[in-house]
């Protein structure tokens, strides 16, 4: 389920993106060893999709409603363990 990226320029103008400055913005190359760092760290802690949730160590891939995390977290309250959900952004570890 990987993105197209000849998909990229249609996708830019469909979003209203000033299409200069996104194309002066991939081509500088900028941010890409963040990237790569992030990519590697979530290669590392077993991510294949987006987003992916880790509460408490468990990871949660996909899209998960208000009500999961709720009920998760009031869970782990209740057993006295404080809740702390991050998206693996490459700046957060479970």
């Amino acid at each position: 389920h990987g993105y197209d990226v000849s998909q990229l320029p249609s996708d830019v103008r469909r979003l209203g993106l000033d299409v200069e400055t996104f194309d002066a913005c991939m081509s500088s190359g900028r941010g890409l060893d963040a990237v790569r760092k992030d990519v590697a760290e979530g290669r590392r802690l077993g991510v294949g999709s987006t987003p992916t949730f880790f509460i408490n160590g468990l990871k949660m891939p996909g899209i998960l409603s208000p009500a999961v995390f709720d009920t998760l977290l009031e869970t782990l309250a209740s057993e006295g363990r404080p809740g702390q959900s991050s998206a693996v952004s490459g700046h957060e570890h479970p």
